[in-house]
């Protein structure tokens, strides 16, 4: 079977890192980070297909 999606949540504390991870996993800078506050107030959700 051929999965085209994929669909990953990533929940935590702000400032911990999950928009670097997000950007990370997607191999592009698609969310804001901020190395001195916690930059994305509300949820982001990000697509990308092959």
């Amino acid at each position: 079977r051929n999965v085209s999606t994929l669909t990953i949540l990533v929940m935590g504390k702000g400032g911990v890192g999950k928009s670097s991870t997000v950007n990370s996993i997607v191999g592009e800078r698609v969310v804001t980070v901020s190395a001195f506050q916690s930059e994305t107030p509300r949820p982001v959700m990000v697509s990308r297909s092959r």
